[in-house]
């Protein structure tokens, strides 16, 4: 043991209590860790949580499975989604090979392309 504890106080001023009385001033650095074991997670589900996949992508698992990504070219979702209230796009919604849809859809008068499109469709359908 050293004369003067210098080693405990290093240790004691490089910690952070778990109280949360003591403000973080630098990073929080983790692991990139996996889809079985996210880097950012909670004791009580450690298959659920947030991993680095790449660099610059972060990608949130659960039970281990990747749900949602995120990266520098966009958002990604693995699932289905649902939305309560409104789903708003703000430039263009690009729709799979197979669209299910219950209710309304509503195109605002900006959205003149979209009819456009769709009275191409039809007259394609139609000559062929």
């Amino acid at each position: 043991m050293n004369s003067n504890l210098s080693d405990i106080a290093t240790a004691l001023t490089q910690s952070v209590a778990t109280t949360g009385v003591s403000p973080m001033t630098g990073p929080i650095k983790l692991s990139a860790g996996t889809a079985g074991a996210p880097s950012l997670t909670l004791a009580s589900d450690t298959t659920t949580g947030w991993y680095n996949n790449a660099v610059g992508a972060m990608t949130y698992v659960s039970a281990g499975i990747a749900m949602f990504g995120l990266s520098g070219s966009g958002a990604s979702l693995v699932g289905s989604l649902t939305v309560s209230t409104s789903l708003q796009v703000g430039t263009t919604l690009i729709v799979g090979s197979t669209t299910a849809m219950g209710g309304a859809l509503t195109i605002a008068a900006a959205s003149i392309q979209l009819y456009l499109g769709i009275l191409l469709m039809i007259l394609l359908l139609i000559l062929l």
